[in-house]
């Protein structure tokens, strides 16, 4: 089983309320320069500090499991957030991408 995630964040503060505010995970422990998130299964962990890459492929993506793809990818472009256009890589499966405030890739995969 997967324990935690961790992903970089150079604007800490910001990154930290696009997950809890915008995203609207809880917020497990908060402490200067770290913070943990309940995703109901993995632990989601900002540490202040942004590694830097050298090509796509370093770069981690979280997806986040939605019950309702349409719901939620509405939901995130009333946020103000670019939601790439859906894609469907496989039979039954939905996926959208987008960027934290620190550049940090994600995306929804639903039905």
């Amino acid at each position: 089983d997967i324990n935690r995630i961790i992903l970089y964040a150079n604007d800490f503060e910001k990154s930290v309320n696009f997950y809890k505010n915008t995203l609207g995970l809880k917020v497990k422990t908060k402490e200067e320069g770290w913070a943990e998130f309940d995703t109901g299964q993995a632990t989601l962990c900002l540490h202040h500090g942004k590694k830097d890459t050298k090509s796509a492929k370093d770069v981690p993506i979280v997806i986040f499991s939605v019950s309702n793809f349409d719901k939620t990818y509405v939901a995130l472009r009333s946020h103000g957030i670019k939601v790439s256009e859906p894609s469907s890589p496989c039979a039954g499966a939905r996926l959208a991408t987008f960027i934290d405030p620190s550049g940090n890739v994600l995306e929804i995969e639903g039905c």
